[in-house]
């Protein structure tokens, strides 16, 4: 390997992981804390049109159309979550998967938490919360209704109340009249994991022909703004052939996006949660992207809300719509599963895999499948990285006879070197004939290095994002692969407490890797160039320091990876000299 190409790889391995590790290091720890301010505005809108120019007080608001703007506060004062779900009138409901409740007052579905999912791993952790109502400390609920531009006409708002018809095993039915001829229907069933149909009926009995735009929003209060550049967290949405990502951050600046589509679906994304608004697909659309800030809450505001084509309806008629909702945990087959069954696009893009989308979904269903034979999702990492060892294995194995091969020409090299060390064009010339003699390629080190990138980040956004991940436990203290390491050495594994800076939490996986590390080094051609040599020698120990943020399966990884490659090597230089 020549001096210039392992410059090379020393800096683009180098340049990756010092952006990578000054991200966990120091940006996502400032960022956690960050918050950005903003002017203060009224409070949040609800329009299709772009121009809004009246923002009153409340949760959501038409100029152009009809819809009851009167917001009931039960008190000046956030209630807690429990106090608000007890003092309202609701319908409750429980699947194998979740626990709700529907707010009769405004229809609201507005309160759903996760049965199968804990906050932590300890054994009294509360279930994740992900709908909470209005007035809660953080707000975050579906609402669905119908719009007119006839102002006289009234329509179900947000303080109607509504009467509970039925409740079977999967399904609510509630409804509303009006009292001038109409009544509204609206039923709200459980048709799979985490997915409802919410579906929409009204029946004109009065003299007159209406007109009605149907619309569904997702609002949500006060979200941790966490720019983590290794994955996406915010509103987003696939429609017109394309992934749109409305950041929190760029929502605050523009206020307002809207677009005009034909089927799609619109939500907002977690780490591992996500909620979403699925239209027909058939259905023109307008979808909207919007920042608001509710003065007295003194909380930000983002909302995400669907306008569908106006329904014409005669006296007698009865229309009926029908939209799905997502709300729940982004199980990677359930998305698959659904974007198959809707005829949906690209659902599967709410779980942000980035740029190796393409080799990382592979991955996770290779290591699904793995985990469901083996029993172990560390035991399926160890094995799928013996699988990538035995496709990179004709790459690896003629790189490794090469690097053997220079190992053995070392002493050749620095004599050569010594000989022409003033006329550096003709030194270069005898290296490159030496190496032709003895058939060595200098450049083949550094391609099995460069392929498994790719495969790395790959595996790395598996172990960030997946929600199957989460909480997957390995042996011993690793309970959480896709968490750092908990142990510490500089506090001799939790025997020793005493203030130090973050950067010294150092677990024992991320030691081993820098041991392996250094064990493949020892087998490498040495540097010709002192300083490279030092260079190389500190390049295990930043990697313990690096890789010591990140999830502790991407370290067993990346340690036995190393074991593999040194096991390999060992033997092909060990033949090589017999």
């Amino acid at each position: 390997m020549t001096e210039e190409t392992r410059n090379l790889i020393i800096a683009t391995i180098s340049t990756v992981f010092i952006f990578v590790g000054w991200h966990y290091y120091y940006e996502a720890p400032k960022q956690e804390k960050l918050r950005t301010v903003i002017e203060k505005e009224e409070n949040n809108r609800f329009s299709i049109e772009k121009n809004i120019t009246d923002n009153k007080k409340n949760i959501f608001n038409l100029d152009t159309f009809n819809v009851d703007d009167n917001i009931n506060n039960p008190a000046d004062s956030l209630l807690t979550r429990d106090d608000l779900l007890q003092g309202d009138s609701r319908v409750r409901f429980t699947t194998s998967f979740v626990n709700g409740s529907l707010r009769l007052r405004g229809a609201f579905f507005d309160d759903l938490v996760l049965t199968r999912y804990q906050d932590t791993l300890d054994e009294d952790s509360s279930s994740v919360v992900l709908l909470s109502p209005y007035n809660s400390e953080k707000p975050y609920f579906f609402h669905f209704g119908w719009v007119s531009s006839n102002k006289s006409l009234s329509l179900p708002g947000i303080n109607s109340i509504w009467s509970n018809i039925s409740l079977d095993n999967d399904s609510i039915n509630i409804k509303w009249e009006n009292n001038s001829g109409l009544t509204f229907y609206r039923s709200i069933k459980d048709i799979g994991e985490y997915l409802f149909q919410i579906t929409q009926e009204v029946l004109n009995e009065s003299d007159n022909t209406i007109r009605l735009y149907p619309y569904s929003l997702i609002l949500r209060y006060d979200p941790l703004i966490n720019d983590d550049l290794m994955s996406y967290q915010g509103p987003l949405g696939y429609f017109n052939e394309k992934l749109h990502e409305e950041s929190y951050k760029d929502l605050q600046e523009k206020k307002l996006v809207s677009y005009k589509t034909s089927g799609g679906w619109f939500g907002i994304t977690d780490k591992y949660w996500f909620t979403a608004i699925i239209p027909n697909q058939n259905v023109k659309t307008t979808v909207s992207f919007k920042h608001g800030y509710d003065s007295t809450k003194e909380l930000n505001n983002y909302q995400i809300d669907t306008v569908g084509e106006y329904q014409s309806l005669d006296p007698g008629e009865r229309l009926k719509i029908t939209t799905h909702i997502f709300v729940g945990a982004k199980v990677i087959s359930l998305l698959d599963k659904y974007e198959q069954e809707l005829e949906l696009s690209n659902f599967d893009r709410a779980t942000d895999f980035g740029w190796f989308h393409f080799l990382a979904k592979p991955a996770f269903y290779v290591l699904k499948f793995f985990n469901e034979l083996l029993g172990n999702f560390g035991l399926a990492l160890l094995l799928l990285t013996v699988i990538v060892k035995v496709l990179f294995f004709p790459i690896a194995n003629k790189s490794y006879r090469s690097m053997a091969a220079l190992k053995i020409l070392a002493p050749e090299i620095e004599k050569i070197k010594g000989k022409f060390s003033d006329d550096k064009l003709k030194m270069q010339q005898e290296i490159m004939e030496l190496y032709k003699r003895h058939k060595v390629n200098p450049a083949s080190g550094c391609l099995p290095m460069l392929l498994q990138l790719p495969i790395f980040f790959s595996i790395y956004k598996v172990l960030m994002v997946s929600i199957e991940m989460r909480q997957a436990p390995f042996y011993g203290w690793i309970s959480d692969l896709s968490v750092p390491d908990p142990l510490n050495i500089f506090t001799f594994f939790g025997l020793l407490e005493w203030s130090h800076p973050s950067f010294l939490n150092v677990g024992l996986w991320p030691l081993l890797m820098g041991v392996t590390m250094l064990a493949q080094q020892r087998l490498n051609p040495p540097p010709s160039d002192p300083v490279q040599e030092k260079v190389f020698l500190l390049m295990p120990l930043v990697f313990v320091f690096i890789f010591a943020r990140f999830p502790a399966g991407l370290v067993i990884y990346w340690t036995w990876s190393n074991v593999l490659s040194v096991i390999q090597q060992w033997f092909i230089m060990r033949n090589n000299k017999n």
